[in-house]
């Protein structure tokens, strides 16, 4: 990448604010209904990249932090931990926690992510195939004699 400095502070910035947006997505996308899909797929696209890619550049590979380092060490920044969530804690946020204690804690929350989601994608299933056969139960609206 040959870009003047100021488009390298720009698009560190961006890719900062676009990371912490994905991250927001995967995290919090599934509690509301309306941002529910959004999370599906964000959470698929983070799941190819950690895991599909990660089969060739290491488990939990992310393509889009693999990027964001290119523009860091361009503008001159050195010693970039491995993971993003490692870099938040500790340059931006302040705490020193181990790395690997790091790492188990984003796996732990990625799993349970995975496990919300799918949970969420079999209730709902479930529920739309309940009302297509007619049986989702009394309807409470409903007087009955």
């Amino acid at each position: 990448m040959n870009l003047p400095n100021w488009a390298l502070v720009a698009l560190d910035h961006g890719l900062m604010a676009f990371h912490l947006l994905i991250i927001g997505i995967n995290v919090f996308g599934w509690i509301a209904p309306r941002t529910r899909l959004l999370q599906r797929w964000v959470l698929l696209l983070t799941t190819l990249s950690w895991v599909g890619l990660g089969a060739f550049h290491g488990l939990g590979y992310c393509f889009l932090t693999d990027w964001h380092w290119t523009v860091k060490r361009q503008l001159g920044e050195r010693a970039l931990p491995p993971s993003y969530i490692q870099y938040i804690l500790h340059n931006k946020l302040g705490f020193n926690f181990p790395d690997f204690w790091v790492d188990v804690g984003t796996g732990t929350v990625f799993v349970l992510l995975l496990l919300i989601t799918v949970g969420q994608m079999l209730y709902s299933r479930k529920k739309s195939i309940g009302r297509f056969h007619g049986t989702q139960g009394p309807d409470p609206d409903r007087i009955s004699d």
